[in-house]
């Protein structure tokens, strides 16, 4: 791994340097469709992103917003999704290049999640047991 100042550097000289600057890169993982990178023209918004990644799942959360500043600071936001929010708003804004949008587990989606994972080795047992009873 690299060290928390390598890291940084590396991250305010990647947000410095924009190849296309009609588009930029943005990163939406979590609770869509399609997570991973998405690239946008210059001047979209976090909806917009958000629909570009396929649009949120069901049971969805809350959504966390990161920005990592020139200057190094770190914008970070946690808000309700608000697809009618105004552009430019504090739950809406306007992206620049390596912003990071993630749609958080709702609490039901993880006690769902949760469960699964309890339960699913005993479905897998269950379902080999059913293939030797007569």
């Amino acid at each position: 791994g690299k060290s928390p100042v390598v890291l940084r550097e590396q991250l305010l000289k990647a947000g410095q340097t924009n190849l296309s600057p009609q588009f930029i890169q943005v990163y939406v993982s979590g609770r869509v469709k399609t997570p991973g990178g998405v690239t946008m023209p210059q001047g979209s918004t976090l909806t917009q992103a958000i629909s570009l990644a396929g649009g949120m799942q069901l049971l969805k959360g809350k959504v966390e917003f990161v920005r990592f500043t020139r200057e190094g600071e770190i914008d970070r936001r946690l808000f309700s999704y608000s697809p009618g929010a105004a552009s430019g708003s504090p739950t809406n804004p306007i992206l620049m290049a390596g912003d990071i949008i993630r749609v958080q587990d709702s609490a039901l989606s993880a006690a769902v999640g949760v469960l699964n994972e309890l339960t699913g080795p005993f479905v897998g047992v269950y379902s080999v047991y059913s293939l030797f009873r007569p």
